[in-house]
Order: C-alpha cells, then sequence, then structure tokens
C-alpha cells in the first residue's frame, strides 16, 4: 500500500465519522422533538389519572424531556439489561445507563 491509499482511506474513515455524527445529531434531535410532542399527554396523565397538582405535573414531563434528551447523549453507557419473558409472551425489560463521564470519574 503506498501513501496515497492510505490518506484516502483515512479520508473515507473521516467522511464517514463525519456522516455517522451528523446522523447521531438528528436522531437526538428528533427524540427530543418526539418527547416534547409526548410531553402534554404525560402531563394529562400524571395531573388527571395520577392526582398531581399543575406545577409537579408540569415538571414531571418537562423532567422526562430532559432525561429523554440526556439518554440519547453519545457518552452514555450501558451499565446493565435483563429481559424476562414470561410464558404469556408479554415482555417486560429493565436498562440502566450511566453517563461515560461519571462512569470513569
Amino acid at each position: 500500500m503506498n501513501a496515497a491509499e492510505g490518506s484516502a482511506r483515512s479520508l473515507a474513515s473521516t467522511e464517514t465519522h463525519a456522516a455517522l455524527g451528523n446522523q447521531w445529531r438528528a436522531l437526538r434531535r428528533a427524540a427530543t422533538v418526539v418527547s416534547l410532542l409526548a410531553s402534554p399527554a404525560v402531563y394529562v396523565w400524571l395531573h388527571d389519572h395520577v392526582g398531581w397538582s399543575v406545577g409537579w405535573s408540569i415538571a414531571a414531563a418537562l423532567g422526562l424531556v430532559i432525561v429523554m434528551r440526556g439518554a440519547m447523549d453519545p457518552k452514555v453507557v450501558v451499565r446493565h439489561k435483563h429481559y424476562f419473558v414470561p410464558a404469556s409472551m408479554t415482555g417486560a425489560g429493565m436498562i440502566v445507563m450511566e453517563n461515560q463521564a461519571s462512569a470513569t470519574g
């Protein structure tokens, strides 16, 4: 392999990483929009069905938007996964995630 082939591979790799980064940012934006669109439903459910006050319902709905935004951060790492499928085939699962910055510190 000569120097030109090596630099071409490096350039393709850089373009690939840039494209992946752009796609990841678009996914985070889309997830934020979806969580913002879903937050009124969360508010109504918390206020009407659970019986929380207006302030707590708004705070919880906004908190869920922030949690969703944080879960889409590329520095989040999965710490634990557990999936349970009972005989009725209605699955239940749990996942524990942690921000990579706090995981290393």
